[in-house]
């Protein structure tokens, strides 16, 4: 899932100016900035590419991750760009190394990941934290190998190819959303934090005719004061889940792979907890209890209510991959954020939360 992710901190007014340290651009390949916190967007450009021989390639190898990234624009200056998004990334210096559309060598460049507000992670001190919500995926791929599931494509019309994406995303293990950082804030709020149990629908679902596939605009949860705007959001090369932008945390997500809201199966959202500035767009999300409503307005200008089943945390190592991305023989919404403790040793809260609801009218 890829994270064009955005800050969850539970810190008010965290500079990002101070997280700024030497970088090292080597040969014709270049990264701006060199120095990122966790979850922000750097730029990869390989100087020397010729557009006209095709895409170039940068390969990005450190802690934990080895990906490619496949330019996508020409750069100002000359050669060919690409965004990278670091949500989910592990603190460390990360190399990338670019090839051209010829297969000629565009040199190699180093940047940094560091944590939000400065401190490193581990580092000690009081518990307080900022995050960026990451969502928690592991790689598309093997999961499925000799099951005989047929090939999935991205963007698939049919019911069938939705359900059976849900099927890899479950089976990978999914972890749903993290929040990765350190902070430097006294008495951070934290967010709400419901028990950690299986959901239980309070209602049957009613007999409603799917909606049409049509992508989700607005979501507005009145019982918590949620009003916010929703944009596309879908996976990267990687299988890493993409979140709303960085410097956007009031916009929530919609994974586009998936679901529209209102069609039969399960539609996602996902959205950041809090920012630098403060709460973020899911940060009260816990508070959700069942029989509360989620109105989803979409492109076609229907509405869809959803009512709440369920609303529940669970530690990422335990993500309920087949409830949240499965198939389902009714209209359902899922809410997904990160909450629970903090801890300071990873940089990690140690929950996601996840609104189970079911569409009623």
């Amino acid at each position: 899932m890829k994270v064009s992710t955005a800050l969850c901190s539970a810190a008010l007014g965290v500079g990002l100016g101070t997280l700024l340290l030497p970088g090292a651009a080597l040969a014709d390949t270049t990264v701006s900035p060199a120095t990122t916190p966790v979850g922000g967007t750097v730029v990869l450009t390989a100087t020397t590419c010729n557009p006209k021989s095709g895409d170039a390639l940068f390969r990005v190898t450190g802690p934990n991750r080895d990906q490619n990234v496949r330019s996508t624009t020409a750069a100002a200056g000359g050669g060919l760009s690409a965004e990278l998004f670091t949500a989910g990334f592990t603190l460390g210096t990360y190399t990338v190394a670019a090839t051209c559309g010829d297969g000629s060598s565009a040199g190699t460049a180093t940047f940094a990941v560091t944590p939000i507000g400065g401190a490193p992670a581990g580092s000690g001190g009081d518990n307080r934290d900022t995050g960026a919500l990451a969502a928690g995926g592991t790689l598309l791929g093997t999961a499925l190998a000799g099951a005989g599931t047929p090939t999935i494509r991205y963007g698939g019309a049919h019911v069938r190819s939705r359900r059976a994406l849900a099927a890899v995303v479950a089976l990978l293990g999914v972890t749903g959303l993290g929040l990765i950082t350190v902070g430097l804030t006294a008495d951070p709020a934290r967010p709400p934090r419901p028990s950690v149990e299986a959901p239980t629908r309070t209602h049957p679902a009613p007999d409603l005719a799917p909606l049409p596939p049509a992508a989700p605009v607005r979501v507005q949860i009145p019982a918590i004061d949620v009003g916010a705007d929703i944009v596309p959001v879908g996976a990267d090369a990687a299988g890493v889940l993409e979140v709303p932008p960085l410097d956007r945390p009031t916009l929530a997500g919609w994974y586009r792979h998936g679901v529209s809201p209102g069609e039969t199966g399960n539609a996602v959202l996902v959205g950041h907890v809090d920012a630098p500035s403060g709460p973020a767009v899911f940060f009260d999300l816990g508070r959700l209890r069942a029989g509360q409503q989620v109105q989803v307005t979409r492109a076609d200008a229907r509405v869809a209510t959803f009512t709440v089943d369920d609303v529940r945390a669970y530690p990422k190592e335990h993500f309920p991959t087949t409830l949240v991305y499965g198939p389902a023989d009714a209209a359902g919404l899922r809410l997904i954020t990160c909450g629970g403790r903090f801890d300071a040793a990873t940089g990690n809260y140690v929950d996601n939360v996840v609104v189970f609801a079911t569409r009623t009218a």
